[in-house]
Parts: structure tokens; C-alpha cells; sequence
């Protein structure tokens, strides 16, 4: 096939380019993109596995001049991508980020980015919104890919087996791939999404096309299929969203539709100028380079102008990236393909690895300085930002997603009440949790604090959210809280305005087995981490990215519902923030949260000495 290039592969890339940057560039636009790269793994298993299957038919394969050909193929342009992306990410990102940046330069540059990433978060998280090597997760699948299957087909060849036995054996590794996807799916969605092995399969349904030799040769068939295939892609692309459980079988209709388009293989009519016109094609020749170039122009953009994000910059975002991979291709790509290094190709591999190594063992040994330039407020801020809740009795009174199981909840350490103390409960979220240490640090001696408390947990009726949350305030509400005579109940939660209607009836269940009921609004809120804003920018420009009118709304309509039965309502948004353009961000030189709203133990602190009990 060398010297033949399939038009409408080159197509199918464009399709797969296009698909995965419009769903990078606005999640919204197009909620299934991410599909893109799926049809990527399909077309790289037709066209790898067809090269390797006609090497090994001739007896002419060599290990050295397939990888020297991968590395001539992927490594140049990957290089000059990742140089940029190290200096920019210096500038923009702060120390402990560009430290995970530098684990994953390294991981990337050895093939193993999906394993890096994986174990950070999954690839939808929030976590990763801001990791310019993200994206390279696909690359280093496809290298896993690179390495396994030359030697499992060399391996099939060499045993003389028939090609009906080779197919077989391909089949059942690709049936064993797919139902490994689909299991783990349910025990570690994010492994399932990341790992090589579970992605076999559709590199394998590509290459059997070429080891079986199937072919469409009707041509009223050939439009059928791929009608009806690029018609899937479509539904796909609209209807799957970062939600969806992918891949396992969730990953069939994109691979088939693929495996259809390369197996009818139009070579004329209105099909064919759908996926072989110039655009197309274009695009489809730069598809490499736009992949590379496009997720850290999207980061650094938003790095730079975060909530700033118009149809205008979307627009700037694609044309930036696009003039970038026009560049790349053109002076680097085509450049490097042509180089002629058949006489070299030993010399050229070692040269690539031992390149590759150089640069991951440099990055590896820097790591350790490369905080001494940042300037010593910068690193503090990141590690307020990254301090967990204080002295939240995470795990024991405060429930999290890591401590899903209500079995950790300590009811013996988190139920303390005496016989004449005035007895306090604190409950609900993560928004209840942040309050308890400053609370027990400011009581006085006659006074005992129990805490029921799980992250997402509110103190509504009916109840909603996790198993731990139900469970846990159920069991507070029928068990504790009756059997148990607290003189003051404070409920605490991140309230919202659809959460309103739902806080009387919780109130009204209570309110019989206490004295008093007390409840604290909300805090302002930032759609970043407060410390992390802090950092990047003047303190007169954090205004632009609270929540403070929502707030401020919320604070309202609750204080208006607790009032109306004679509870107490404590507005502390009114402490944090005299308006929306003037709102506490310190506390003697501690920021007043560790994230987008909780509070370090400073800031509850100073929140409460005006508001509490007096």
C-alpha cells in the first residue's frame, strides 16, 4: 500500500481531528468528540498491522526499521511541541504544577502518559483542566500499541500457523480486550479509559480488515455502509457526552462505523468528495500536528484569560493552533519523512532513544529545583491551595467521597455530649465540616461539639445524594438526634436556591428535639480556588471570578425562611464580603479558603468571633 494513499482515511482523520479539538475547544458544541481518538486507534491498527502483516508475508520486517520509522514519524514534531510547552509552561503554571507538567514531559517522552494521567485523576476531571500534556494520553496508547503487536505477530508467523488460525488468534485477543474494557468499567472507570489493554480491540478490528483481505466490491453496498457509518459518527459525536461510561461497549458504534468506511472504501460519487475533497485532505495531512498543538493552546489561552472565554477566542484558540500545525508539518514533519535513513536507521533509533532518555533523566534530576525560582508567596499560596480541609476529622466525623463506606464514621468520637454542658451538633456538607475545628477551638469549657458531616451530604428533606449521605443523615435524624437531647442543632450546608423548598421540612423535623436551631449561610464562592487566583493575579481582579450576587441572592431567601419560625441565621457573606467588589481575601496573611469556598481554619475563625456566641 506504500505509495497509495487512501483518500478517505485521510478523510476519516479529519473527521477524527476536527471531532476531538471542537469538543476540547467547547465541550458544549460537541459533547461526544472526544470519540476522535477512537477512530484514530481504528485506522492506526489498519494501517500498522496491514504494514507489519505485508513485512512478515515477505519475510522482509526488522525491528529496527519500524521503530526507526515510528520515531522519524512521531518524534520530531512531538519534540518541538513539547519544547514550547515547557517554556510556556514555566511562565504560566505555578510550582507544584509545573512539577506534575515535568512528570509528565518525562512520562510522555517514555510512552506512558495514560498511566501518568490515570493515576492523577480521570480525563474529564477538573484536576486536569490545566495539564498541557494531557492529551498525549492517546500517543502513548498507540506506542504500547507499537511495541506488543510486532512481536505478537512475528510470534503468530513464525509458528507457521494458517491465516485462519492468525485471524482467530487476533479475534480472541480482541474479544479478551474488549470484555477486559467492559469489566473494569465498573471497577475503575478511569483505568478502563486510560490503559493500553483495554483498547487492543479496535486497533485489532482495523488490522484484521487487511489480514483477512475483505473487501466491498459492490458499490450500492460500499455507499450503504458508509452512509449509514458516518451517520453513527454523527450520533455519536451529539449524543455521548464526558458522562457516557466509555469505552467497553459504549466504544461499538464509533469502531464499527469506522472499520465500515475503511472496509467499503468509495472511490467515487458524492461519499467519496465528502471525505476526499481538499479540505479534507488538508486537514487530514496536518492531523498529527493540529493534535499536538491544540490542547496546550487551549490551556495556556485559558490561563491566561480563564472565565474571559468568548465565540471570538474559541475562533482565535482553532486558527492559533491550526497556523501552529501548518508550520509544524511543513517544516518539520514532511522535512523529517523525507530524510532518507536507510543506511542509518540503527544509528537513527539509538539516536532517538538515547535522545529521549537524555531529556526524561534531566527533567527527572531538575524536578527537585525547580521551585527555587518561583518566589516564596507564590509557593505558600499553592500550599494553602493544596491543603486539605483543616482539621475536618476527614475520615472519621467528616465523610468524603474517599471515605464513601459510613462504617469509618466514628460514632463513639463524633457523638460527645455531657450531662451540664450546653451540647451542640454541627451537620451537613463539606460546608458544615469546615466550621468544626474553629468552633472547637472558641467554645468555652462547658461546652461539647458533635459532628455528623459528609462532603455533598445537605440538610434537606427529603434526602439526596450519595448512599453515604442518605444513610448517614438518616440514621442522625431517627436515631441520634431524638435519643439525644442537644440544646443547640447548626446545620451548615453549600446552599443553592433549588435547595431552599427542601430546608423547612429538615428544620421542622428537628426543631421538636432541641432548643434551637441554628443556621449558617453561605460563603462567597469562586469558580477557581481562591489561593490559586491569588497567586496569578492582583487582587482587584479576583472580584471577576466570585459568585458573590448568586450568594448574595441565596443569602437573602434563606435568612427570610429561617426567620419566619424563630431560628437563628447567621449571614456570614456579609463579613467575608461588604459588596461584590470588596470581599476579604486574607486573614493575617492566610487566605481566608483553601479553594473555591472553604474555609481554612484563619478564616473560620475570624468569621465566627463576631457571630457566635457572645
Amino acid at each position: 500500500m506504500k505509495g497509495r494513499l487512501r483518500l478517505d482515511i485521510q478523510g476519516l482523520r479529519a473527521i477524527a481531528v476536527l471531532s476531538v479539538v471542537i469538543f476540547h475547544i467547547q465541550p458544549k458544541a460537541l459533547p461526544g468528540g472526544y470519540l476522535g481518538v477512537d477512530i484514530f486507534f481504528v485506522i492506526s491498527g489498519y494501517l500498522i498491522i496491514g504494514q507489519l502483516w505485508r513485512a512478515l508475508s515477505r519475510n522482509s520486517f526488522s525491528f529496527t526499521a519500524f521503530y526507526s520509522s515510528r520515531f522519524k514519524r512521531l518524534l520530531p514534531a512531538y519534540i518541538a511541541v513539547a519544547a514550547v510547552t515547557s517554556i510556556l509552561s514555566y511562565i504560566y503554571l505555578l510550582p507544584g504544577e509545573y512539577a506534575n507538567y515535568s512528570y509528565s514531559l518525562v512520562a510522555s517522552l517514555l510512552y506512558s502518559s495514560n498511566f501518568w494521567f490515570y493515576s492523577q485523576s480521570g480525563y474529564f476531571s477538573s484536576a486536569l483542566e490545566f495539564a498541557p500534556l494531557l492529551h498525549t494520553w492517546s500517543l502513548s496508547v498507540e506506542e504500547q500499541f507499537y511495541i506488543v503487536f510486532p512481536i505478537f505477530l512475528m510470534l503468530l508467523t513464525k509458528m507457521n500457523l494458517r491465516i485462519a488460525a492468525i485471524v482467530a488468534s487476533l479475534i480472541l485477543l480482541g474479544v479478551a480486550s474488549f470484555l477486559l474494557s467492559e469489566w473494569l468499567l465498573y471497577k475503575d472507570s478511569a483505568l478502563s479509559f486510560f490503559a493500553s489493554p483495554t483498547r487492543f480491540w479496535q486497533f485489532i478490528s482495523g488490522g484484521l480488515l487487511v489480514i483477512t483481505g475483505v473487501k466491498c466490491y459492490s458499490t450500492w453496498k460500499a455507499n450503504l455502509i458508509v452512509s449509514l457509518s458516518l451517520a453513527c459518527m454523527a450520533i455519536c459525536f451529539v449524543s455521548y457526552n464526558k458522562y457516557t461510561l466509555f469505552p467497553g461497549i459504549n466504544a461499538l458504534p464509533i469502531t464499527l462505523a469506522t472499520v465500515g468506511i475503511i472496509y467499503a472504501h468509495v472511490k467515487g460519487g458524492f461519499l467519496h468528495a465528502v471525505l476526499a475533497n481538499r479540505v479534507c485532505q488538508f486537514i487530514g495531512n496536518i492531523s498529527y500536528s493540529l493534535y499536538l498543538w491544540h490542547w496546550p493552546v487551549i490551556v495556556f489561552f485559558k490561563l491566561q484569560f480563564l472565565d474571559h472565554y468568548t465565540y471570538t477566542d474559541m475562533a482565535v484558540v482553532f486558527t492559533v493552533s491550526l497556523v501552529l500545525a501548518i508550520g509544524t508539518y511543513y517544516f518539520i514533519e514532511v522535512p523529517f519523512r523525507k530524510v532518507n535513513i536507510s543506511n542509518y536507521q540503527k544509528r537513527y533509533l539509538a539516536g532517538s532513544a538515547l535522545i529521549s532518555a537524555i531529556l526524561a533523566i534531566f527533567i527527572l534530576l531538575s524536578i527537585p529545583i525547580q521551585n527555587a525560582p518561583f518566589p516564596k508567596k507564590t509557593m505558600y499560596l499553592e500550599h494553602v491551595s493544596n491543603t486539605p480541609m483543616n482539621n475536618a476529622r476527614e475520615g472519621v466525623c467528616f465523610l468524603s467521597s474517599a471515605f464513601n463506606d459510613v462504617t469509618f464514621f466514628d460514632k463513639q468520637q463524633c457523638l460527645t455530649t455531657r450531662d451540664n454542658a450546653y451540647n451542640i451538633l454541627l451537620i451537613g456538607d463539606s460546608h458544615a465540616g469546615h466550621w468544626y475545628s474553629a468552633l472547637a477551638s472558641q467554645l468555652p469549657a462547658n461546652y461539647t461539639i458533635s459532628q455528623i458531616t459528609a462532603s455533598g451530604c445537605k440538610t434537606v428533606l427529603p434526602l439526596k445524594g450519595a448512599e453515604r449521605c442518605t444513610k448517614l443523615l438518616q440514621w442522625a435524624i431517627n436515631d441520634v438526634i431524638p435519643t439525644r437531647r442537644f440544646d443547640e442543632i447548626i446545620m451548615a450546608s453549600r446552599w443553592q436556591l433549588n435547595d431552599l423548598t427542601n430546608v423547612r421540612p429538615f428544620i421542622d423535623h428537628i426543631k421538636p428535639y432541641t432548643d434551637l436551631v441554628t443556621v449558617i449561610g453561605p460563603v462567597v464562592e469562586y469558580r477557581y480556588s481562591l489561593p490559586w487566583l491569588m497567586a496569578k493575579f492582583p487582587e482587584e481582579d479576583i472580584k471577576y471570578f466570585s459568585n458573590f450576587n448568586r450568594q448574595a441572592e441565596v443569602n437573602s431567601a434563606l435568612q427570610i425562611l429561617v426567620g419566619s419560625k424563630g431560628e437563628r441565621f447567621y449571614p456570614v457573606l456579609y463579613k467575608m464580603c461588604i459588596a461584590s467588589d470588596t470581599c476579604l481575601h486574607y486573614v493575617d496573611d492566610t487566605p481566608i479558603q483553601f479553594d473555591y469556598g472553604h474555609l481554612t481554619q484563619q478564616g473560620a475563625e475570624y468569621l465566627l468571633t463576631d457571630i457566635w456566641l457572645k
